[in-house]
């Protein structure tokens, strides 16, 4: 049976501290700069050893005012993960249980 990664949009602040200790833990997959907004953005996969959990987007201001935004996620349910497993994840990398689970679509 095929799967496929699910997906959402969400809208959650990120101190670029913790973005920067998340690409440290992580792997950085892709990274973008939009010279006409003034933003960066970068997708960093996260995972458990060699699987796969997911992934987050983060959007910020190349003029660094210290926060980001966590706009989009995806997590593995090819592999059973669901997205509270990313969550998790994301908090036990980045030191601290900050994220807002429900946080809406940007």
């Amino acid at each position: 049976m095929v799967g496929r990664w699910r997906t959402r949009g969400v809208a959650v602040p990120i101190a670029m501290a913790t973005a920067r200790r998340l690409w440290r833990c992580a792997g950085r997959i892709d990274g973008h700069f939009c010279r006409r907004l003034g933003t960066r953005n970068t997708t960093i996969l996260i995972g458990d050893g060699d699987a796969p959990i997911g992934w987050v987007a983060v959007r910020w201001r190349a003029a660094d005012d210290g926060v980001g935004l966590i706009h989009r996620i995806g997590w593995d349910a090819v592999s059973g993960r669901t997205e509270s497993d990313l969550w998790r994840a994301l908090e036990a990398l980045a030191g601290d249980s900050f994220f807002d689970r429900d946080a809406p679509a940007a």
